[in-house]
Order: structure tokens, then C-alpha cells, then sequence
């Protein structure tokens, strides 16, 4: 998994998250917690997948794609 800077800076700004919660967020996220595929703006033939779920009392909003080594990628990270 790697996790874009951006998405590290606005977790640890919005919730005082570091990479670590991000993972267990991730791990957390449940099926009810999809909310749409779209694709990305800024890569023609990438898709991202969204979220919004509850940690700890906080909601988040997070999007992410597998790259084509099969990497996920956290791209985005932070309130709703």
C-alpha cells in the first residue's frame, strides 16, 4: 500500500492521523461504506473507488485505485 503525501498531510491535519490509522481505516472500511467508482481526472483510463466510513467517532472520506503492479494507492484522505 503506499499512501499519496497529500492524503498523510490532510489526515494528520483533520484527525492527527499518521500513515498507521490510515492502514486501519482502510482495513475497517466495510461493503455499506462504498460509495461510487468514478474515473479520475487526472489519468485516462484509471478509476477510483470512494468511501465515506466512521473511525473512532470520525468520518472520513477516502479514495484509492490499485495501480497496475497491484498496489493499492490511497490517493485522498480527510473530513468530508
Amino acid at each position: 500500500m503506499i499512501v499519496n503525501p497529500d492524503a498523510v498531510l490532510d489526515a494528520l491535519k483533520d484527525f492527527g492521523w499518521k500513515s498507521d490509522d490510515i492502514l486501519r481505516a482502510i482495513q475497517k472500511l466495510r461493503p455499506q461504506d462504498f460509495l461510487k467508482t468514478d474515473p479520475s481526472l487526472m489519468v485516462p483510463g484509471r478509476f477510483l473507488d470512494f468511501y465515506q466510513a466512521t473511525m473512532e467517532d470520525e468520518k472520513f472520506y477516502t479514495h484509492f485505485y490499485v495501480d497496475v503492479e497491484g498496489r493499492l494507492i490511497i490517493n485522498s484522505f480527510h473530513k468530508p
